[in-house]
């Protein structure tokens, strides 16, 4: 319920195309490192696979970074002189 009461807020205020993908990135990113951190997955992680699981999560934020950095030049009216 919170989740939706989240969405909703979020479509509210801002547009969907920058909504859905940021909220969608971060409950994925909170509900794997909830589960590492509930089912103690993290014990059985070798050095690599905490590296691997560092890099993806930095490559999923930076990407949608990136993607609301360009939303918003688009969006944001350019200086005319």
């Amino acid at each position: 319920l919170t989740q939706l009461h989240v969405l909703n807020t979020g479509l509210a205020k801002f547009e969907a195309l920058v909504v859905v993908p940021v909220y969608q990135t971060f409950y994925n990113a909170f509900a794997i490192t909830g589960g590492l951190i509930f089912f103690q997955e993290y014990r059985a992680m070798s050095k690599k696979d905490t590296t691997m699981y560092s890099i993806g999560l930095m490559i999923t934020l930076v990407g949608v970074n990136m993607l609301v950095q360009q939303r918003r030049k688009s969006v944001l009216p350019s200086h005319v002189e």
